[in-house]
């Protein structure tokens, strides 16, 4: 798994708690947290690919920016 870092527009913690689920139940997901206290909202997360954050967000009703991997 490679360490992605990406901005977002989850907002809050309920937001985070929408996220939750989705990462969570996918095995192409390891260890994630969203820094609610930064500007930008930056989602930390490790991953098998950039897709499987991508889609897991969609599905959330959230978007991700890639700031580096």
């Amino acid at each position: 798994m490679e360490k992605y870092q990406l901005k977002t527009d989850i907002m809050c913690q309920m937001c985070v708690n929408k996220v939750k689920p989705h990462f969570d139940a996918s095995e192409k997901i390891g260890e994630w947290e969203v820094d609610l206290k930064s500007k930008d909202r930056i989602l930390t997360v490790n991953a098998e690919n950039l897709d499987v954050i991508s889609q897991q967000l969609e599905i959330a009703g959230y978007k991700g920016e890639v700031l580096s991997s």
